[in-house]
């Protein structure tokens, strides 16, 4: 069997080399789930170890070290686990292996899989120590942000120095229309027709009305949620069962694989299933839970798109209006390395494909060329008698510049007189507008707040300094910010 890059793989690595070939020292590559970017980073170790180089891939997780390990061998690879062949030319080890050993290992290109999560001040000092040995790093991510606002690029205070978006999943799903065994499957939504505050449903009530019998994953918000939820399909005579942080590691595999394999139907779960999880019979993500991150949606949506026999479409069941505030999953996207979040791209005209045989139809329209079907009729819809609702910030889809900045620079200043990170204002700018601010907005509201930003950090440590003071006293003062 030949084994080759796709398509869009390819141009990704030839992108890459051509940002290290530009003096680039660390590449952030961007590819959405079911992308395949183990195996993009396998060709590029294979290249590599080519040219007489030695390689090390971080993983945190032990399910994600054993599938590099078998996919870089399955390409004639020769690998160590953590260390137990110190000739091989390949290593892949765990960042909290590495920490706990105090050394990384010798290599001259090291792969951060899941490179979101390296800028934390603990992680951190792996890249850092690659770096300072002279060694350049590759990042692999589908969500290229991190919820604390930090940036991944070097400009803000990151790793990386350049960004290739290999992919996005509009063009994974058109893969799939060729070949069904790889890309990711397409997918229908059922959502609120109407705004909802909490849920549009039940969890269960909205299984058993819309995917009866198929095998879906709920995203709850917090583990006591997850608990009713899933007492809620128990009672119905549905099994289902739960996984959070809380569930000791051996039952939560057991039901990881019990799902993986279909004897159990609904697998709920509280932030452990949104990446690194690969189960493609599964065709039901129900959002249960609310998310201001677009990168989280699209991870959580991404878990049901995994191509599998037979399987010919997935289902997202929307119960919060989750659509609405994001977008549709087949979206572009823009990456960025400064801190700003994942953003909607300019929109593209959607591939259309045959009604019949399922081929890609062309884009001047008329009959499909493979089978001379023709396009559906079209007929116009009538109205219902549906009252409309008016957007709540209608306004601020319009608004100059000047008034985003202005109401940018109102929540700073809340934000700052509260002692509040800035991050909790940028996020209500993004609930309003629909995007996070974006640099130059950032940058003009860091110009104008420097002095009170001075003042309010001369505040913080004076309050402190007089927290530190006050249990010294005979008669304790009671202390309030203001």
């Amino acid at each position: 069997m030949t084994i080759a890059l796709r398509g869009y793989q390819a141009t990704g690595y030839d992108n890459g080399r051509a940002e290290f070939a530009r003096g680039a020292r660390a590449v952030l590559f961007v590819l959405p789930t079911g992308g395949g970017k183990t195996f993009l980073g396998g060709w590029m170790i294979r290249e590599h170890v080519a040219r007489g180089g030695r390689v090390v891939w971080y993983a945190h997780r032990a399910e994600l070290l054993e599938q590099a390990a078998r996919s870089f061998q399955a390409l004639g690879l020769r690998v160590s686990m953590g260390g137990d062949d110190a000739s091989a030319p390949v290593e892949v080890i765990s960042p909290q292996a590495c920490l706990a050993r105090g050394v990384v290992p010798r290599a001259t290109l090291a792969f951060l899989d899941e490179a979101h999560h390296y800028v934390s001040s603990e992680w951190r000092r792996i890249p850092d120590a690659h770096l300072a040995a002279g060694a350049r790093l590759v990042g692999l991510t589908a969500t290229p942000e991190r919820s604390d606002g930090t940036g991944l690029g070097v400009r803000s205070g990151g790793i990386f120095d350049a960004l290739v978006t290999v992919a996005q999943v509009r063009d994974l799903v058109d893969l799939w229309h060729t070949d069904p065994t790889q890309g990711l499957v397409p997918i229908a939504i059922a959502r609120p027709n109407d705004r909802v505050r909490k849920l549009a449903m039940e969890p269960v009530d909205a299984y058993v009305e819309h995917a009866p019998g198929s095998s879906a994953l709920v995203f709850a918000p917090h583990v006591q949620a997850a608990t009713d939820y899933a007492a809620g399909f128990v009672a119905a005579g549905i099994e289902c069962r739960v996984v959070s942080d809380r569930t000791p590691a051996t039952e939560r595999a057991d039901l990881i694989a019990r799902f993986k394999s279909g004897d159990l139907r609904v697998l709920c779960n509280v932030m452990v299933l949104t990446e690194g999880f690969d189960a493609p019979r599964a065709t039901t993500c129900i959002l249960a839970r609310n998310t201001g991150s677009i990168s989280l949606f699209m991870q959580m949506v991404g878990r049901v798109r995994r191509p599998f026999p037979g399987k010919t479409e997935c289902l997202l069941i929307d119960l919060v209006g989750a659509r609405e505030r994001h977008g549709h999953p087949d979206q572009d996207l823009e990456y960025h390395l400064d801190g700003v979040a994942v953003t909607q791209a300019h929109a593209r005209p959607p591939q259309q494909y045959c009604r019949v045989c399922k081929k890609p139809l062309p884009a001047a329209g008329g009959p499909c060329p493979e089978c001379e079907a023709k396009p559906a009729e079209l007929v116009t819809p009538r109205g219902e008698g549906v009252a409309l609702e008016i957007d709540k910030f209608a306004w601020a889809k319009e608004a100059p510049q000047g008034k985003q900045l202005a109401t940018l620079l109102t929540w700073h200043r809340k934000a700052l007189a509260s002692g509040h990170k800035l991050t909790s204002a940028n996020y209500k700018f993004k609930a309003v507008f629909g995007r996070m601010p974006d640099a130059a907005l950032l940058a003009s509201a860091d110009t104008a707040l420097r002095g009170e930003r001075a003042l309010a950090a001369g505040i913080s440590a004076a309050f402190a300094a007089l927290r530190e003071w006050a249990p010294t006293c005979p008669d304790p003062p009671r202390l309030r910010r203001e």
